[in-house]
């Protein structure tokens, strides 16, 4: 088959999903239309360099969509509707469209509807936008109705997680199925001793967003100053830098995937601030590697945590910050809740397994997903 993957842009647990779609659908033709920032960052060459470096398989060709943007500006929305039809017009023939996030999910839905296109069309959010904390009540209506309206107009909705398959159906959508998220299983076993360092290490991973909450990760943090029994470490980068300012936190900045994961083999709890996420390929990975987790009660977390096996859930700061004390006190907990990370990960969210089935489902078996 050839499949067109479309983004207005390509960063962290989205550019994760479509190359783990790539990978896990080897002999099929990819090609990723994507818009001109990655992370935020100016897509020059060196970074455009850097993205094609992440997608080293033949079977991959890219195309920039230089004129889409995240926010909504009509002048700006009408003249990357006009560059995506053209671009289209060029890959020409496919069989199937893949649209990531919300942007491309509404252009590519209302121009599958103009031109009355017969290719197999499909959703995925990653992150409903009505979902987002970030902005005022009314816009979060806004992109709810901005949703209903693309939805009849063409395509299905394919959500990464129950949760979010759920809040879809909340807002009176009916989407076609979920299918989780998963991450690569290695034979990382936690070891009995992991938690018999001098000090408990707390980690999360990902861009110091809005979405990522840091002032929730720094005063959860600032609770543990001059606490000898543990660190924090916030793994990446971001415009909210200024927002961790407890002196028991290091903030490594941008890492390669691999320094990331020696970071999480360190570590012995997982802690996510997240505000929304869609199924966080952050905390699959530490689930990979054996962790205990301690989410944030958000969509997309709640799938992950089986509420006193493998972590904990938390609804604010004081709750949190309770759980990690209780930890402290019982550092064997960690450990175990750790393998049963490791356990629920390697059995739920096995990217070989669950990706594998994107294929029977652009082939038309729709039975491969789940409601």
């Amino acid at each position: 088959m050839r499949i067109v993957h479309i983004a207005e842009t390509l960063g962290s647990g989205l550019l994760e999903y479509v190359i783990q779609i790539t990978r896990h659908l080897p002999q099929d033709e990819h090609i990723v239309v994507f818009g001109n920032t990655l992370d935020g960052r100016p897509a020059d060459a060196v970074v455009l360099q850097d993205f094609k470096d992440k997608f080293p398989l033949p079977n991959v060709q890219l195309f920039q969509w230089k004129e889409v943007q995240r926010e909504v500006k009509p002048f700006q929305d009408l003249k990357s509707i006009l560059s995506l039809r053209r671009l289209l017009k060029d890959i020409r023939p496919f069989d199937v469209v893949h649209l990531h996030s919300s942007k491309a999910g509404f252009i590519g839905r209302l121009l599958f509807f103009l031109d009355r296109r017969k290719e197999k069309l499909y959703y995925t959010p990653n992150g409903a936008p009505f979902l987002r904390l970030d902005v005022t009540l009314g816009k979060r209506k806004f992109f709810a109705q901005l949703e209903r309206f693309a939805h009849s107009m063409s395509g299905q909705i394919l959500c990464c997680s129950k949760s979010e398959f759920d809040a879809y159906v909340e807002q009176g959508m009916k989407p076609l199925g979920f299918l989780n998220n998963g991450t690569e299983i290695t034979n990382h076993e936690p070891k009995l001793n992991d938690v018999a360092h001098p000090k408990i290490t707390v980690c999360t991973t990902g861009r110091l967003s809005n979405q990522k909450n840091p002032a929730l990760f720094n005063q959860i943090a600032h609770a543990f100053v001059g606490n000898p029994k543990v660190e924090f470490v916030w793994i990446g980068e971001g415009e909210l830098r200024s927002d961790i300012t407890s002196s028991n936190i290091r903030v490594t900045g941008w890492l390669t995937k691999e320094q990331v994961r020696e970071e999480l083999v360190k570590s012995q709890v997982y802690l996510s601030s997240a505000l929304w996420e869609g199924l966080p390929f952050a905390v699959l990975e530490a689930m990979s590697c054996g962790k205990a987790l301690l989410l944030n009660r958000a969509v997309g977390n709640v799938d992950l945590v089986q509420d006193g096996k493998n972590g904990h859930l938390y609804d604010n700061a004081t709750q949190a910050i309770s759980f990690l004390k209780e930890w402290l006190d019982n550092p064997e907990k960690i450990t175990q809740m750790g393998e049963a990370s490791l356990h629920l990960c390697a059995s739920q969210f096995n990217a070989q397994a669950n990706f594998s089935k994107m294929r029977a489902l652009y082939q038309g078996n729709l039975e491969v997903v789940e409601r």
